[in-house]
């Protein structure tokens, strides 16, 4: 199974990622341009369900608010850099994946900021009170966890599409056999 069929979860995760990553661009572009406001602020309230959208917390590109916050366009711009940087990796079709500790090593990080910025919020820390992180810590945190994220998806993906294949192959295979006659089924006949 070393056909193209077998890089089709690789590239449509890879370029469904490129898309997503621009529209973070185009969104803050059509909502400064003049005359596309309106599909622009539009397309900016369709990311509300990812992301609380907090101005404070926000990259801002061509003078307007980036539709997700720092953190997720660092968790989005590093699942688009893992993705291309697996194949240089571990090769298109891998689906070997790295061992648990390095996923949740990632996770170590962008849980302390953000769960100690959630924590102190509510109560605040002794000696340093409220912690605010910064947008540069947040998209850091967010690329690191998103470079990982794309190193355990697209293996995940491709066991699940290589499992489908071989799955359909085999009763492709089975079908086409039986209809040409020339497989390996035999049928007893009896004679009375």
């Amino acid at each position: 199974m070393n056909g193209w069929s077998t890089r089709i979860p690789y590239f449509v995760y890879t370029l469904a990622l490129i898309a997503f990553v621009l529209s973070l661009f185009v969104i803050p572009y059509l909502e400064a341009s003049p005359g596309t406001e309106g599909t622009g602020s539009l397309l900016f309230h369709l990311y509300r369900p990812m992301c609380h959208q907090l101005p404070g917390r926000s990259f801002y590109a061509f003078g307007a608010q980036m539709p997700v916050c720092a953190r997720d366009v660092g968790i989005y711009g590093g699942m688009l850099l893992g993705a291309l940087a697996f194949p240089f990796v571990f090769g298109m079709r891998s689906t070997k994946l790295l061992p648990l500790w390095i996923f949740i090593g990632t996770m170590i990080p962008i849980g302390i900021d953000g769960g100690v910025q959630l924590v102190s919020g509510y109560f605040p820390l002794p000696l340093i009170g409220v912690y605010e992180s910064t947008n540069p810590l947040r998209l850091a945190t967010g690329l690191l966890m998103g470079i990982v994220m794309s190193l355990y998806a697209i293996p995940l993906l491709n066991g699940v599409w290589q499992g489908y294949m071989k799955e359909r192959g085999s009763k492709e295979g089975g079908i086409s056999a039986q209809n040409s006659g020339t497989g390996t089924r035999k049928t007893k006949c009896s004679v009375n």
